[in-house]
């Protein structure tokens, strides 16, 4: 399989629209490379943990994902005419093994951007409605199981700040 690097760091868009309105999806792509059937590679470098299938596929960790249904938007996108066709993760490290390679193949990557297009979706729907409100957060008893809010709480990034709060807390010890 010979691909080519097209683009490196490359700031892309699409209008997610909705019976309930649109929004702007915007995304930063770390490499896109191009195969000789003019078929796209997106990739994600990782210091840390590369994402589980089942994190993706539930919309908790949906970058690839979202980044191929911008590369879809011919006239936005990331300024090109390309069909994603594997969706990769490159895990650099210091230690023994310092590159891990784990990517989707065509049919798995199909699968997960069909799933993220109905998940954003969803959750454009449920945020434009005048009656939802913004919390930072949203916790319920149920909330490992509805959609929308597991991508809120994604994109609200609250694991992030909590490993950073408990990272301050440690030096402040």
């Amino acid at each position: 399989k010979h691909a080519r690097v097209h683009a490196l760091e490359r700031s892309g868009k699409t209008i997610i629209e909705t019976d309930k309105g649109a929004i702007t999806l915007t995304a930063k792509a770390d490499r896109i490379d191009v195969t000789q059937g003019n078929r796209a590679i997106i990739m994600d470098y990782k210091s840390g943990q590369v994402p589980e299938k089942t994190k993706i596929k539930y919309g908790l960790a949906p970058q690839l994902p979202l980044e191929a249904i911008i590369l879809l938007d011919h006239v936005n996108g990331f300024g090109t005419d390309l069909t994603p066709h594997t969706l990769r993760y490159l895990r650099l490290s210091s230690r023994k093994n310092p590159v891990e390679i784990v990517e989707f193949d065509e049919d798995t990557a199909q699968e997960l951007i069909t799933l993220s297009k109905k998940g954003i979706h969803d959750l454009v729907d449920v945020y434009l409605d005048p009656k939802t409100s913004f919390p930072a957060m949203m916790i319920t008893d149920h909330s490992q199981q509805r959609s929308d809010i597991r991508w809120w709480n994604h994109l609200a990034r609250a694991s992030e700040w909590a490993i950073e709060n408990d990272q301050a807390d440690e030096g402040a010890a």
